[in-house]
């Protein structure tokens, strides 16, 4: 079993019809090089999830998955804006243009 396993997802457009869904995931016993690659996914859009596969001596079969990174894609890459930009009609906000905060 490998030290570390590595899970990203992109979705695309809205929950209830999405245009685009896909998953990926990985195992590696290399720190570096799963780090890498989840920052090459979260350019291409993905967000990744890198967990520790824990302490396997109790049950040398099973998992205790512990998550030890999180990378997130860069914000023109978000499938959403993110929730402060929302006002209560659920649209996305105008720029202020009055220059008041």
């Amino acid at each position: 079993m490998s030290l570390y396993h590595l899970q990203a997802r992109l979705i695309e457009g809205p929950l209830v019809a999405l245009t685009r869904d896909e998953f990926q995931s990985r195992d590696t016993d290399n720190w570096l090089e799963i780090v890498a690659l989840g920052d090459q996914l979260a350019e291409r859009g993905f967000t990744v999830w890198i967990y520790d596969h824990g302490n396997t001596a109790a049950f040398p079969s099973a998992s205790d998955f512990r998550l030890v990174k999180m990378i997130e894609p860069p914000p023109r890459l978000r499938p959403c804006p993110t929730p402060r930009s929302i006002n209560e009609t659920g649209k996305p906000r105008q720029a202020d243009r009055s220059g008041s905060p």
